[in-house]
């Protein structure tokens, strides 16, 4: 879709994920919104621009909280700021992701244009305690240029790694993050 205001909303336990965009979508402004319990992610934005992704809770999405770009195509021109990100990136049982960096509160590849600042990362399990213990990271992003991510909150954010970044250009500014790992 284009040029789509979604605010306020509650979006849980969705088999294709909380939003999935489509062959291409542009111009989004995504605020203020529940996103929990969806099976392949929260937002799965593959392709498209424009994107404003402000003050929302992530919850316990099985896969990346927000999942941007692919190999095939570049998503360009976008804001995360001020979530709140917590246990992302778990799998049902004792599934495995097929690409195992999809144990993520944020993936991004082949990204340009983009900021990610003042987010907030937690890991944790299944409301009843059980289940796997995730993120694996708090951040993953790969392929991707002219980006910033700076200032982001990681306490027990991740289980590995705090943030991955593989193959980017000299101009993703990477900084100022803080973060410990959960055990």
């Amino acid at each position: 879709g284009w040029d789509a205001f979604i605010i306020d909303n509650w979006f849980s336990a969705n088999k294709n994920g909380g939003i999935l965009g489509g062959p291409y979508v542009a111009a989004l402004t995504l605020t203020g919104n529940r996103v929990e319990w969806n099976k392949r992610g929260g937002f799965v934005l593959p392709s498209g621009e424009t994107y404003n992704i402000t003050g929302n809770s992530f919850d316990r999405s099985f896969g990346p909280a927000i999942l941007l770009g692919s190999k095939d195509s570049v998503n360009d021109q976008i804001t995360i700021t001020s979530n709140i990100f917590r246990r992302n990136g778990a799998t049902r049982d004792d599934e495995e992701f097929e690409n195992p960096l999809h144990s993520t509160h944020i993936f991004m590849e082949n990204c340009t244009g983009t900021t990610i600042v003042g987010n907030s990362m937690r890991t944790g399990k299944n409301d009843d305690k059980t289940g796997r213990l995730s993120p694996d990271y708090s951040i993953v992003v790969s392929d991707s240029s002219h980006c910033v991510i700076k200032d982001n909150t990681s306490f027990k954010g991740s289980v590995k790694e705090t943030i991955v970044s593989t193959n980017n250009a000299d101009t993703c500014l990477i900084y100022g993050n803080v973060g410990t790992l959960d055990e």
